[in-house]
């Protein structure tokens, strides 16, 4: 089974069920736990990476 992301998690809607983020505009789709792996790599993202810079700016 081949897989893509890294993507974010956003809500748990069941014990099974995930809301995930795919990108940084939004986009979101909700996928059954037997479709996600855990991540095991260093780096998040990059378009998360350039969305919490730009939080950390906004909060100095």
């Amino acid at each position: 089974m081949s897989y893509e992301g890294p993507f974010v998690s956003m809500q748990s809607l069941s014990n099974v069920n995930f809301r995930i983020q795919l990108d940084r505009h939004g986009k979101e789709k909700v996928v059954n736990h037997n479709k996600l792996k855990p991540y095991e790599g260093t780096n998040a993202p990059k378009w998360l990476q350039t969305e919490r810079r730009k939080l950390k700016t906004n909060k100095e």
